[in-house]
């Protein structure tokens, strides 16, 4: 596969350096960088998908007639939801970090 044009790296630095700060502008953007990236991000929307399914808390330890309450929520939620809990993606960030910055130096698959 061809190299990122110079528009792809520059695209990519960007949501890198908002995902990981200062640093990642002087990572080398490239395929393997790309694909970590694009792993990240798919690990993250798995995140997301899984808190919207899951009920708000209640304060007390949760029986099932409050599950059965919050059903509606968690279920507009998981049809309604398109992005990224932030929660999931600075936990993805934290996960992937050091996977990503390999990448940059050429060291991944």
């Amino acid at each position: 596969m061809a190299e990122l044009t110079e528009r792809e790296q520059k695209d990519l630095r960007i949501i890198l350096v908002h995902i990981f700060g200062q640093e990642a502008n002087t990572w080398k953007m490239n395929m393997g960088t790309l694909s970590a990236t694009g792993k990240m991000l798919a690990a993250s929307k798995t995140c997301s998908k899984a808190i919207d399914v899951t009920p708000r808390p209640a304060g007390f330890m949760p029986d099932l007639s409050y599950l059965r309450r919050q059903l509606r929520d968690m279920a507009r939620r998981a049809m309604n939801h398109e992005g990224i809990y932030e929660a999931c993606q600075y936990g993805g960030a934290y996960n992937w970090k050091q996977t990503i910055y390999l990448a940059s130096e050429g060291m991944y698959p």
